[in-house]
């Protein structure tokens, strides 16, 4: 069984972080999660192109949770660490400034 990806693009500004960032972890809210499948949940960050991912993904950037370390919640909320899943990078990945890159969940 294969499923569609969700990606988000996101970018840093410039006159924020003049010199770019290194992300070290990700938090992605979930409302649901399977109870009978236990497919991992893959992160990613990846380059875009023409405002799509192209699949061209940063190093140290791909990270993999089981189902049962997935939170879920119908009323997240960022302050609420039981409300968000942290996908965290095994090393820092460094974000340019005003690039546009994606990040994926499957």
């Amino acid at each position: 069984m294969s499923f569609d990806p969700v990606a988000q693009t996101f970018l840093i500004s410039r006159q924020n972080f003049p010199n770019g960032l290194f992300l070290d972890s990700i938090s992605v809210f979930f409302k649901t999660k399977p109870t009978v499948d236990t497919s991992p949940i893959t992160l990613s960050i990846v380059n875009t192109l023409n405002g799509y991912p192209n699949g061209q993904v940063l190093d140290h950037s791909i990270v993999t949770l089981t189902p049962d370390k997935v939170n879920v919640s119908t009323t997240p909320h960022y302050l609420d660490s039981t409300t968000y899943t942290e996908f965290t990078f095994d090393a820092p990945v460094f974000i340019k400034p005003n690039t546009l890159y994606a990040f994926i969940v499957q």
